[in-house]
């Protein structure tokens, strides 16, 4: 991860207040339990293709790899 923790938290708490209650959000990342804090459903892509999508439960419990 980018930064000190003190930057790390304050990122988290404004990521949180942004996504609280505002429809769909689209997120890229290679922070697989960021995702599953913030996201729902995901789409798991490699080399451009998607290989993957589904909840994020369903994701996890097939074990896909972020």
């Amino acid at each position: 991860s980018t930064g000190d923790s003190a930057f790390q938290a304050k990122a988290h708490q404004a990521m949180s207040e942004r996504i609280r209650g505002h429809g769909t959000w689209v997120v890229a990342t290679h922070a697989p339990k960021m995702a599953a804090e913030f996201c729902t459903r995901g789409i798991v892509l490699q080399h451009g293709r998607i290989c993957a999508q589904g909840s994020m439960e369903e994701l996890e419990r097939a074990g896909v790899a972020f």
